[in-house]
């Protein structure tokens, strides 16, 4: 029962996603902002451009870079 009722309500997404929605085409954030597929893709290809352009630039553009992420 709990899992139909998860699936009703697009909740199937464990805890540390409260007030995160799926939708058959994409996520809604807590805010009601949607991100489709296709945009999570993009991200992806998106940020391992930006790891490749920093790790050209050398040390301390890699390093920056990899703090960003992690903030």
């Amino acid at each position: 029962m709990r899992l139909f009722l998860l699936h009703r309500e697009n909740r199937v997404l464990g805890p540390e996603w409260k007030s995160w929605r799926i939708k058959p085409d994409g996520l809604v954030d807590p805010d009601g902002n949607e991100t489709t597929q296709a945009q999570l893709r993009a991200y992806f290809f998106i940020v391992q451009f930006a790891r490749g352009l920093a790790a050209d630039r050398g040390e301390a553009v890699r390093a920056e870079f990899y703090r960003l992420l992690s903030g």
